[in-house]
């Protein structure tokens, strides 16, 4: 939120002393409210040439105001300038000058006016705000922050500042202070839709789906026209394994806006959890159509014709998103497992290999090179990114499996059994995880283990 340029009366102490009604008039109109009362009242004075240089300064001050109100900011700027040029020590000036150029989207010149407004009044009310939201559009998140906290100091309990303090932090990562202020937010004004929906989703990038979900249930009570909202608990639901809950939730927002591609991706992924492939393709296919250079939506549709063994599709999907973003780690990782399940494995470990050094911590990266280095015999180093893979992540019922049988490899029975077991104690996660499991549930029987019927296959 930015502070709108004042009007500034002239110092009437220092206008001539004839012409003293129709002064007073026009000066009247310079000073009003209303745009064109303000730009005709200071087109007469400044045709007149009468007054003193100080008040010519405030004229065009006043007129680029009133252009300013018309959203002519070409024009206003142009009045700032007169006026700036007359008087270069008037901090309003500046601030409203730069206020047009952040309209024109020249947030270089804007900063560049906020930071003279500094400079001539450090406690020009505002003007942090201002400044900060410029660095924001940049984006320069750090040096908004850092303005961003000198306004709340100013102004601690204004709500928008608390907001858009929040997305700051959010952007940069720290989603539990950005968190602090969407409940500051929430405190202060308990009826803001905007600050419940914020809170909301940072509930969710700390995996705390239960809070998020009754945050977006405030949020949609206030708002229950706005899509994003219903889209936004639809996630949690999902995350909470409540598909037909999300999927109730996403056709509502799909109602209100058709062309909504996240609620189609979040759609289509319900469908998916609950092996409903069809209907998970149909809206994969209706987001792609939509937002046909999106890496992400084609990188779901991607995983979705993998898991439907559909390797030669999800192989070209991959590939749109590579020709899009050459370095997207998981488009790589993606294509690295598609090429190995056709037996290509010399370009299936170079596609990996480059996935790993981009996504080193991302374990179903690591738990893809690993089978490939199993694949083609490579036992050792297929270990070695197996331990890696599970010590990210130990709920991989996959690699496990995938594990147990790189030990088997080496001859190591009783490790291959534990894994074996620890796979089948596991949820599913995707496809693969249950073709892995059946397999290990082979495997342990071939070893003389006895395997539950229960636990031969487990479903996600």
């Amino acid at each position: 939120m930015r502070l709108a340029a004042a009007i500034v009366l002239a110092s009437l102490a220092l206008a001539p002393t004839f012409a003293r009604a129709d002064s007073d008039s026009d000066w009247n109109d310079c000073a009003s409210d209303d745009a064109d009362r303000i730009i005709s009242g200071c087109d007469r004075i400044i045709a007149e040439g009468n007054e003193r240089k100080v008040n010519f300064a405030i004229a065009y001050y006043n007129r680029g105001v009133g252009y300013q109100k018309k959203g002519d900011h070409q024009k206003a700027i142009a009045d700032f300038n007169r006026s700036i040029k007359i008087n270069a020590t008037d901090p309003k000036a500046f601030r409203a000058r730069g206020s047009s150029y952040v309209d024109l989207g020249d947030y270089e010149r804007a900063i560049s006016d906020y930071t003279e407004t500094i400079r001539l009044k450090p406690d020009f009310e505002g003007i942090y705000y201002d400044r900060g939201w410029a660095y924001v559009q940049l984006p320069d998140y750090p040096r908004a922050l850092n303005d961003y906290n000198r306004a709340v100091e100013a102004d601690p309990d204004n709500v928008q500042l608390l907001i858009d303090r929040g997305n700051a932090y959010a952007e940069l990562g720290d989603i539990k202070h950005a968190l602090d202020d969407f409940e500051k937010s929430v405190a202060l004004k308990p009826d803001y839709a905007l600050g419940h929906a914020n809170r909301a989703w940072a509930l969710a990038q700390l995996d705390k789906h239960e809070g998020a979900v009754a945050a977006y249930d405030e949020a949609i009570k206030l708002d229950p026209q706005n899509p994003d909202n219903l889209n936004g608990r639809a996630y949690s639901l999902i995350k909470l394994g409540q598909y037909d809950g999300a999927i109730a939730d996403l056709n509502a927002a799909l109602k209100l806006k058709p062309d909504h591609v996240n609620a189609l991706r979040n759609r289509g992924w319900a469908y998916w959890l609950k092996n409903d492939f069809t209907r998970a393709l149909a809206d994969y296919d209706a987001a792609v159509k939509l937002a046909p250079e999106d890496p992400d939506t084609l990188a779901d549709r991607a995983a979705l014709y993998d898991d439907m063994s559909e390797t030669e599709k999800s192989i070209a999907d991959y590939e749109k998103v590579l020709a899009i973003a050459p370095n997207e780690g998981r488009a790589l990782n993606g294509r690295a497992w598609g090429l190995a399940q056709k037996g290509d494995l010399d370009q299936a470990l170079a596609d990996s290999d480059r996935a790993v050094s981009l996504l080193p911590e991302e374990p179903n990266a690591r738990h893809t090179r690993a089978w490939i280095h199993l694949a083609r015999g490579e036992v050792d180093p297929a270990l070695a990114d197996f331990d890696k893979a599970l010590a990210l992540d130990p709920d991989l019922a996959g690699a496990y499996a995938d594990r147990g049988r790189a030990y088997e490899a080496k001859g190591d029975k009783d490790k291959a059994i534990t894994d074996y077991e620890k796979a089948l104690s596991l949820a599913s996660r995707q496809a693969y995880d249950d073709k892995a499991k059946a397999e290990a549930a082979k495997r342990l029987k071939a070893l003389g283990v006895f395997v539950p019927a229960a636990n031969a296959a487990s479903s996600r």
